[in-house]
């Protein structure tokens, strides 16, 4: 089975949004397994760069030997649902598990960024990190049922001209 992997730094705040991620989460096992990693947030503790070296060096004790990080952020790659399931797949090809990785409130580290294998946006607009882990989920279901012939996603029929 698939193994994907999101760690985010920080607490969820909100319980809709725990809900909501916990739903994505159980609707996924069809399609592949969702480990949730919470890092240990640092905040107020240190200048800004400082902190998100700080926190870079928190996920990459949480990487697992052969995952392939993607790192999300609203300058990395964006996709249609259907080009994100066909660039899931090809991810899939090349590595039996994908880590994505949310960053703490002042972003991901750019040296951690860099050596990420990509690096994906949900939206060139700033969103709460909370939010992001909902978004994320349920584009992650919906790729992934995309794949799958699942009726989740509905093609949008083609416009007249």
């Amino acid at each position: 089975m698939l193994t994907i992997r999101l760690l985010y730094m920080g607490k969820t705040k909100f319980r809709w949004v725990h809900s909501g991620v916990t739903h994505y989460q159980r609707e996924l096992k069809q399609f592949a397994k969702l480990d949730i990693v919470e890092v240990k947030s640092l905040v107020g503790r240190y200048p800004d760069a400082e902190l998100m070296a700080k926190e870079a060096q928190r996920f990459k004790g949480n990487i697992q030997r052969g995952e392939t990080v993607i790192c999300l952020d609203r300058e990395g790659q964006r996709f249609t649902s259907d080009a994100l399931a066909r660039w899931l797949s090809s991810q899939f090809e090349r590595a039996a598990s994908l880590a994505f990785v949310i960053g703490g409130h002042y972003g991901i580290d750019p040296d951690f960024k860099r050596r990420a294998a990509a690096t994906m946006s949900l939206s060139p607009m700033t969103y709460p990190h909370d939010l992001v882990r909902l978004m994320f989920t349920e584009q992650l279901f919906r790729a992934m049922s995309i794949l799958g012939n699942h009726p989740y996603h509905k093609k949008t029929p083609a416009r007249k001209k």
